[in-house]
Order: structure tokens, then C-alpha cells, then sequence
């Protein structure tokens, strides 16, 4: 009876993480030709929420506040220095923003 319900649990947690790797892979790319039209907000806590993807992309949320960057961590500081010296220089970058209409944490910053 234990190796039964020890094999369900193990069956569970594989099911469980499989879904939550193929939702964190999930990303959709938005092309920003010129990075100085982007519009941005800093707050004190550290996050960095941008206010118009959605001019650049159908496939990003309309309004503000939907996607940012967590500047407390070095990933969100790596971004926003790229991001900070593509504004600079007018120049395009790609941003990986969550698949499907979904709010959430910018994880990809680029040009390719």
C-alpha cells in the first residue's frame, strides 16, 4: 500500500513540474524598433514596470502595469542596464514577456 501511494506521488509531482517548466518556457517576443519610445515607471521597491508594450505588439496586454523587471535581483539589473543603453542609443531590443495574455516579469532581454 505505501510503494502504491508513493508511486502516485511521484507520478504527481512529474505531471505537476512538467506543467510548470512548459509555463515558465512560455514566452512571446516583442520587438521594440526604437527602445526610447518605450514608456517606463521605477518605484522604491525596486520594480520596473513598463507601461507600453502593447504599442509594439498585439500579443502583449493593453494598459499599464503588466509586465516589469525586479531590480533587487541581477538578472532585473542586467536587463535594465541593456534596456538603459538601447534607450540611449535609440536602438531595437527584443523583451520575452509570459505567453498568452498573462501579466508578469519581463525574463529575456535582446537583439538577435
Amino acid at each position: 500500500m505505501n510503494s502504491s501511494k508513493c508511486r502516485i506521488q511521484i507520478g504527481l509531482l512529474i505531471l505537476l513540474g512538467g506543467a510548470s517548466m512548459r509555463s515558465a518556457l512560455a514566452e512571446t517576443w516583442v520587438y521594440v524598433p526604437d527602445m526610447s519610445q518605450l514608456k517606463y515607471q521605477l518605484t522604491p521597491s525596486g520594480q520596473i514596470y513598463f507601461r507600453n508594450l502593447s504599442d509594439f505588439s498585439t500579443a502583449a496586454l493593453y494598459g499599464n502595469y503588466n509586465y516589469w523587471i525586479d531590480t533587487t535581483t541581477q538578472d532585473g539589473r542586467n536587463s535594465w542596464a541593456t534596456i538603459l543603453s538601447a534607450v540611449a542609443q535609440h536602438s531595437p531590443l527584443y523583451l520575452g514577456i509570459p505567453d498568452g495574455q498573462a501579466q508578469g516579469n519581463v525574463s529575456y532581454v535582446g537583439i538577435w
